[in-house]
């Protein structure tokens, strides 16, 4: 969203498919949702033939054949590489393309919730606060459990936003959205307790009042 933004398009959020023809359609793929996604594609390419339609996500990167049937191209691993290039059009993709890992994340705009439904998320019971939002703060993980399904994008290596551009992120979404908690959704938060422990203390400094939770292993 905010990286096609930054660079001057029109973005619109749909939980269904639109009634009109856009440019391109981004569609996230899951386990659960991937039969409805596919149908949803197949409804927009018959009533938008021009519309060129990409799937990213996990589910999509391992089953590629299923999406590329309804859809455009497949993007396989993090998405944000290949929709820089995208939005500057300096790319027209088909089939299955590889978007390589962004090695500083400070580099990407922070996300843009704008646009989103935002009063309707929530993360009951764990976190009762509303408006809700979550933030990831890293990506990848040496664990590489084979269960695992964000192994499949993010890899083994793991990279992380600095502290202070985590609480700048918490602090737009309050600004924004007034958001009364956050889940933070790193695979694993606590892998490095040092910058664990100083992004809570930071919190505490700057008197961010926001409820939290995280996802983390029991061995961390």
């Amino acid at each position: 969203n905010a990286i096609f933004k930054t660079n001057g398009h029109e973005v619109i959020y749909c939980e269904h498919p639109p009634d009109v023809a856009y440019d391109l359609v981004l569609m996230a793929t899951s386990i659960i949702g991937a039969s409805e996604e596919r149908v949803a594609a197949k409804v927009i390419k018959e009533k938008f033939p021009t519309t060129n339609i990409g799937f990213f996500g996990a589910f999509a990167s391992v089953d590629v054949d299923e999406f590329l049937r309804v859809g455009d191209f497949v993007i396989q691993g993090e998405p944000e590489q290949l929709c820089q290039e995208l939005a500057k059009g300096l790319i027209f993709p088909e089939g299955l393309v590889v978007s390589e890992q962004i090695k500083d994340l400070d580099n990407l705009p922070n996300p843009d919730y704008r646009g989103f439904p935002v009063s309707d998320y929530s993360y009951a019971p764990l976190l009762k606060n509303r408006p809700f939002l979550p933030i990831t703060t890293s990506r990848g993980c040496p664990y590489d459990c084979f269960y695992c399904p964000y192994m499949v994008n993010q890899g083994k290596y793991f990279r992380k936003h600095s502290v202070l551009r985590v609480i700048e992120q918490i602090e737009e979404c309050i600004r924004y959205h007034n958001i009364n908690s956050i889940l933070f959704r790193d695979i694993v938060f606590t892998i490095n307790k040092k910058r664990t422990r100083e992004l809570c203390e930071l919190i505490i400094d700057k008197n961010i009042k926001i409820q939290w939770g995280c996802e983390t292993r029991i061995d961390c």
